[in-house]
């Protein structure tokens, strides 16, 4: 009996660590893109109230790049000391 090597599988998708740009400072984030040279959807996914980060979303990400769309999440906006409140500084925005 002869054994073969299973041939390896290219990645679905690739995640890469990025900034996203804001009034309030740059928040952490994480875009995975899925590997294929068409063009694709974009998704944001945004915490709501409470605790909440980059990487509090179980198998979300994965599983909407792998439905072919790209995902960003990013970390939630930190007050910093003397830092203007977001409702002000972001127009139409809100902040508890």
């Amino acid at each position: 009996m002869t054994s073969t090597t299973p041939p390896i599988k290219a990645p679905a998708a690739v995640e890469t660590e990025t900034l996203v740009p804001t009034a309030v400072g740059n928040l952490g984030a994480l875009v995975r893109v899925p590997v294929t040279s068409h063009t694709l959807p974009g998704i944001v996914l945004v915490d709501g109230s409470g605790d909440g980060d980059r990487f509090d979303w179980g198998g979300w990400p994965q599983w909407i790049a792998e439905s072919g769309a790209v995902v960003l999440r990013h970390d939630k906006p930190r007050m910093r000391r003397g830092a203007r409140r977001l409702d002000r500084a972001v127009p139409g925005g809100s902040c508890p």
